[in-house]
């Protein structure tokens, strides 16, 4: 099953406002708010190289590099790594930025594996190889 028109890899960017940082003091973004960011990326990414509905079977390999202030603009790179029959391996980098700055560092990077689903009978679907 050929793919040759689709991207495997996505981009998306956030604004890390208050109500995404941890209530306990000045550490950051709550890693759950960063796990989301990650598994919207990472369904975009699924989605445009299977072209139909996907779920998220795994999420791993979490690292957390450093906290990503308030303020901060935030990017999450998402990419195809490898696939299987209905399988996408996508690997997830988090980056973050001083907007009036605009250097952009690592902060968090995971696995995520989605599989490829059909809407009408909810059996996995093929997917094009990478």
């Amino acid at each position: 099953m050929p793919n040759n028109h689709k991207s495997p890899k996505v981009t998306l960017r956030f604004l890390a406002a208050p109500t995404d940082v941890l209530m306990a003091g000045n550490q950051g973004v709550s890693g759950g708010r960063v796990l989301e960011w990650i598994d919207k990326a990472a369904y975009a990414c699924a989605v445009q190289w299977s072209g139909t509905y996907c779920v998220t079977a795994y999420v791993g390999h979490i690292h957390f590099n450093r906290p990503i202030p308030s303020g901060h603009m935030v990017e999450v790179r998402s990419r195809i790594a490898m696939t299987g029959r209905s399988s996408m391996h996508i690997v997830n980098e988090v980056f973050s930025a001083d907007p009036r700055e605009g250097k952009f560092t690592r902060a968090c990077d995971c696995l995520v594996i989605f599989v490829a689903k059909d809407t009408a009978t909810g059996k996995t679907q093929a997917v094009p190889e990478f």
